[in-house]
């Protein structure tokens, strides 16, 4: 790729983006080369003392390669016009990603002094019903956001997730038919879908991008074989992988697809 592509990396909570946000920081240099749109971004450069997105000069603009993180979306592309941008993102076995986004999501309410929930508490009874990263981006996180940020949304997170980036805020009216039609059509746009647990590939087509090789890790994962432990506070069995399932038709049929 020449000079003239940037990558927007869209970033699923729980599907890796941590570790992939690692390589590239040191690869190509973080809020420079790399830049990450989300709380460990705008934390980052509170504390260091570097400038958000939209107080970028246009030679600081032209030497990034990748944008990432959760605050992600179509909005960020005013800043590129005459770029041409490459949209990739990474998918996840839904049950999974959803007992890993749990379990984090618990982790946090310690954090803030809060007893963990039960898991069918947090997913049904604690639900938000949408998105609302605009809100949340490029300042500092209030406690109210925090308590947003450890909350469920439900059904079919990942659709949502990649129609809110979109700007399609219909989501929680639609249908699980229309959902797919529409994350599909969005998808369809994307330079490179893949997955988590198919990560290799999708590392290879990054490499090829930047013309380097990433060092990506297993940062901030849960679990015992991985090197950085995490407390688990649920682990998956059958009845809860056939619930998840069930609850969640077309984030299954979106990987599927996307995953063949």
């Amino acid at each position: 790729m020449n000079d003239n592509h940037i990558l927007f990396l869209y970033h699923i909570p729980k599907t890796g983006g941590t570790s992939l946000r690692e390589a590239l920081s040191a690869i190509l240099g973080f809020n420079t080369g790399f830049v990450h749109l989300g709380p460990y971004g705008d934390r980052a450069r509170q504390e260091k003392n570097l400038p958000a997105l939209d107080q970028f000069r246009p030679d600081d603009l032209a030497k990034i390669r990748v944008i990432s993180g959760h605050y992600l979306s179509y909005r960020h592309e005013r800043y590129f016009p005459d770029r041409t941008i490459l949209r990739a993102i990474l998918l996840r076995e839904p049950a999974t990603r959803i007992l890993s986004q749990y379990n984090h999501a618990m982790r946090n309410r310690a954090k803030l002094g809060e007893k963990p929930v039960g898991f069918r508490e947090w997913y049904e009874q604690l639900a938000v019903p949408a998105f609302d990263w605009p809100r949340l981006s490029g300042r500092k996180l209030t406690l109210t956001d925090k308590k947003f940020a450890i909350a469920s949304v439900g059904h079919n997170y990942m659709s949502k997730f990649i129609l809110d980036a979109m700007g399609d805020t219909a989501y929680p009216e639609l249908a699980e038919d229309q959902l797919v039609t529409r994350v599909n059509r969005v998808l369809d746009t994307f330079w490179h879908v893949g997955s988590i647990e198919q990560l290799a590939p999708g590392i290879a087509i990054l490499e090829q991008f930047l013309g380097t090789r990433l060092n990506v890790g297993t940062h901030n994962r849960t679990g015992n074989f991985f090197f950085s432990k995490l407390a688990r506070h649920r682990k998956m069995n059958a009845e809860l992988r056939r619930y998840l399932t069930d609850k969640n038709r077309a984030d299954y049929r979106i990987y599927t697809t996307w995953c063949k």
